[in-house]
């Protein structure tokens, strides 16, 4: 199966790209994250907390791969793959090139400064955004897909998500605008790069499989990440809503 280009995912993108790095050049780092922050209501107060939680990297890659596993364990190894490099490069970015990037609670620590509606407070560590890179870099596998068999107005959709899943960082109160800019491009840039350089060596693997071994191999995958997903599950609880 050759691998189509995600254009009406990446178009989507680009369009909340460009209006991200329209507040950060109208209103700088940290004032275009209070201009953002500033726009709440009571029910996204309610639903953001949650939205954020499923952009998780490990629950929503297990998501993905739950997705893909059978339709095509080409891409579903390829995701996997990808998502691994993705959370080295973001562990990367985040402890050793900015160590020195803080949080909005740590910028902002007086009572009321901005809106907050975070379930654990954490102050370091902003750049970039590891939810924003997790949640653009899964969902771009799974738009890449959508494109053999769905119309535009799914991979829209899923962009749409992802732009979503991002901006509940900013909702939250727990990145600036230019870490959830930063974490989506890096997101997208990673799954491009596994499509074009990882994809056609997994795809070699899987033609080398009988029955026999796809059989096992969708049992030993599905088994895995169930797992996993169960695991993401019972960490965010734990952390979060307890």
């Amino acid at each position: 199966m050759r691998l189509l280009s995600p254009i009406y995912f990446f178009v989507t993108l680009v369009i909340f790209w460009i209006c991200w790095a329209v507040f950060l050049l109208l209103w700088g780092y940290q004032g275009s994250f209070l201009e953002v922050n500033s726009w709440h209501f009571p029910l996204g107060d309610t639903i953001m907390p949650h939205l954020t939680n499923l952009g998780d990297g490990v629950l929503l890659t297990s998501i993905c791969a739950l997705v893909l596993i059978k339709r095509d364990n080409s891409l579903f190894l390829t995701l996997v793959a990808g998502m691994i490099l993705l959370t080295l490069l973001v562990a990367f970015f985040k402890q050793i090139v900015f160590t020195g990037w803080d949080r909005p609670p740590y910028i902002f620590p007086e009572e009321g400064a901005f809106h907050a509606v975070f379930l654990k407070r954490r102050i370091h560590n902003a750049f970039p955004s590891g939810h924003s890179a997790a949640s653009t870099g899964a969902l771009s596998f799974l738009a890449t897909y959508s494109l053999f068999r769905t119309k535009w107005l799914i991979s829209v959709g899923i962009a749409s998500l992802a732009a979503l899943l991002c901006y509940t960082r900013v909702y939250i109160g727990i990145h600036f605008v230019g870490d959830i800019l930063a974490g989506s491009i890096l997101g997208f840039l990673v799954a491009m790069f596994s499509l074009q350089a990882i994809y056609p060596f997994m795809a070699g693997y899987v033609k080398q499989l009988d029955a026999a071994r796809k059989k096992w191999f969708h049992v030993v995958a599905y088994t895995l990440v169930s797992l996993l997903m169960v695991g993401s599950i019972v960490n965010l609880i734990n952390t979060f809503y307890t």
